[in-house]
């Protein structure tokens, strides 16, 4: 939770005071409510780590539920590489060239409407098999076999491949984010020793991944246009908002590297804006649908009604300039439309207690489910910033939502007998 607090507050600090002047009206509201949010979540986390860990019990071994997740993922990768890019297998050299021409190709792919998108729909409807290979693969690696291990690397670089093929970062950004959590959950679960050795490979790895997410990152702000244009600029017009180009970050900087800097602190930063503007505006009620792109257009479509998304906060501070879509606007305002900005303080300590029983149930309860979700949950914290990541898409909501249920249900079928033995307390 230190970890987590120290990145939400440094995400702060560079949108008070990094190189885009964001010229906010109000500033102590959006600084009030952040502090509310970070210390509801750390009281969460504190209230989490008092409840009893149960050890796992479950029909399923992690062995096997890493296959599951293995195969699963292998036999959807053509459809979705092919769905997303056009093409069977990732055409990474094109990606790397040139993936603001990649990222339109797939763009276009992905929304047009002459092809229905059953890749993802069938990816929505195994999202919990294919939450299973990554995490559990790195952190029972030493418990794998060679077997094993090279179907999650399989899995890793494949994923890897077809998102540069699509001309965007989130994979990479994705598996930096979670593998050094993993690492760290097996070695204090005693799943491996982490030697000074192979402590400074991971370092190594982790270092060329973050340098490689950059220099990806840079390449798509300058190829694409209008990722060129406010990165370049230092000017997104559509909000009047300017970058100080004599900001120490970037004074000295090359072209190249300014604009990564500026893209990047910009997408790093622009949700707090986001959720500066939706404080302004009154709340209208969502029921439960505001905080996910995939639940709106489906409940739409089932209604027959195109009205329900602009209802959303990030829809309505559209007329002001912003892009629900393209832009993003942190967590907060997403939640937010469905339970208020006061009920949104709710959900961020339960997500802190549900953070700090993952992170005890794996360390110590030893629990493959458990392992899964917390994956998860990582990659929530960490786009907090930024948007609803798990929950926004089809297949990262029935991941999270099935996978919360079945963990439920692994700790209270193990808890049964120790109930009734009067070792733990209901």
């Amino acid at each position: 939770m230190a970890i987590i607090q120290v990145y939400l507050w440094f995400t702060v600090a560079v949108f008070a005071w990094g190189p885009w002047d964001w010229n906010n009206p109000h500033p102590w509201k959006i600084y009030t409510f952040l502090t509310l949010a970070h210390v509801a979540l750390l009281l969460g986390y504190l209230q989490g780590l008092r409840q009893t860990v149960v050890p796992y019990s479950g029909a399923l071994s992690s062995k096997a539920l890493v296959n599951v997740g293995i195969w699963v993922s292998v036999l959807v990768f053509i459809p979705t590489n092919l769905f997303r890019t056009g093409t069977m297998l990732p055409q990474v050299a094109q990606g790397l060239l040139n993936p603001g021409a990649a990222y339109d190709t797939s763009y276009l792919l992905r929304t047009s409407a002459d092809q229905a998108p059953l890749a993802e729909y069938l990816r929505f409807l195994l999202g919990p098999l294919l939450a299973l290979a990554v995490p559990l693969g790195i952190y029972y690696w030493k418990e794998l076999s060679r077997v094993q291990q090279a179907g999650v690397v399989f899995v890793v670089l494949s994923t890897v491949a077809m998102f540069i093929s699509m001309g965007t970062n989130k994979a990479i950004a994705d598996t930096v984010i979670i593998v050094p959590w993993l690492i760290a959950a097996g070695a204090a679960g005693k799943r491996f020793n982490l030697s000074k050795r192979l402590l400074f490979v991971w370092v190594c790895i982790l270092g060329i991944g973050v340098s490689s997410f950059f220099l990806f990152f840079r390449a798509g702000s300058i190829s694409r246009g209008e990722g060129a244009g406010f990165a370049v600029s230092g000017v997104f017009s559509h909000i009047d908002v300017k970058a100080d180009m004599d900001h120490p970050l970037v004074a000295n900087a090359s072209l190249e590297t300014r604009v990564g800097i500026l893209g990047l602190s910009f997408y790093l930063t622009g949700g707090y804006q986001a959720l500066a503007m939706s404080l302004e505006e009154p709340w209208v009620p969502c029921y439960g649908i505001g905080n996910s792109f995939f639940l709106q257009r489906q409940v739409e479509r089932i209604l027959d009604r195109d009205d329900l998304a602009s209802r959303t906060y990030p829809a309505r501070i559209e007329a002001r300039g912003w892009d629900s879509v393209g832009l993003w606007s942190s967590i907060y305002p997403w939640l937010a439309s469905d339970v208020s900005f006061p009920g949104t303080l709710l959900v961020v300590f339960w997500i802190g207690g549900l953070f700090a029983r993952l992170w005890r149930d794996v360390i110590d309860g030893g629990n493959p489910i458990a392992v899964s979700l917390f994956s998860q949950v990582v990659i929530m914290l960490f786009y907090f910033p930024a948007n609803n990541q798990v929950l926004q898409f089809g297949e990262g909501l029935s991941a999270f939502v099935v996978t919360l249920a079945v963990w439920h249900w692994t700790r209270s079928q193990a808890a049964k007998p120790l109930l009734e033995a009067g070792v733990v307390h209901d």
